[in-house]
């Protein structure tokens, strides 16, 4: 049977616990609704990965085009022009790879004159730098577009048979895409239009 204490002790037992919900509820209402940050998903994850990725290579191709220095075998060997590497991103009048050949230009007039136009042409080609000329050899620089890679371009006259040989390679990498040979066709076609050279 309950006595009259263990009621006032239960009755008491309860008016605290009333209080304490009261006011866990007052600070619940008390307290905004504020959102919880939504969390990346995987693919977000992968998505962020891979940029950091790209813009890391990204960085480093654009330094390397800045930092690669000529070939040291650039420049006239035995009369002729250095040999080309292994791969297709060059062309030249004097190589035996038929992927890589192509045909001289035939000039008519002086030696010093065909050279003063070609010279003329190169200069006025975009991202262009002439960075050697001495007698009858002469030697360029092209820089691409966007990553600023370097071309080494390289024309020497043989007066002999009143050609003009040519010598064009990326200076890093593998493929050009056909830049290589596409530059040195629109710089014959612009010779062929000035008059000073034939084919």
């Amino acid at each position: 049977m309950e006595t009259g204490r263990s009621r006032s002790k239960s009755i008491a037992t309860n008016e605290i616990a009333g209080e304490n919900n009261g006011s866990r509820m007052a600070r619940r209402a008390a307290t905004p609704n504020l959102p919880r940050p939504a969390g990346l998903n995987r693919m977000q994850i992968y998505l962020l990965i891979a940029g950091g990725v790209l813009a890391v290579g990204v960085a480093g191709v654009f330094l390397l085009s800045l930092t690669a220095s000529p070939p040291k075998s650039l420049g006239v060997h035995d009369g002729k022009l250095a040999e080309l590497p292994d791969t297709p991103n060059c062309v030249s009048t004097q190589t035996q790879n038929p992927d890589q050949r192509m045909t001289p230009l035939a000039y008519d007039g002086s030696p010093e004159g065909a050279l003063s136009k070609l010279r003329e042409i190169v200069e006025s080609m975009p991202r262009s730098r002439i960075v050697e000329q001495r007698d009858l050899y002469l030697r360029a620089e092209f820089r691409s577009a966007v990553f600023r890679f370097v071309d080494d371009v390289e024309f020497l006259i043989d007066p002999e048979s009143d050609q003009i040989h040519f010598r064009s390679a990326s200076r890093v990498g593998h493929s050009d895409m056909g830049v290589n040979r596409d530059r040195m066709e629109r710089i014959r076609e612009r010779m062929v239009q000035a008059g000073t050279t034939t084919i």
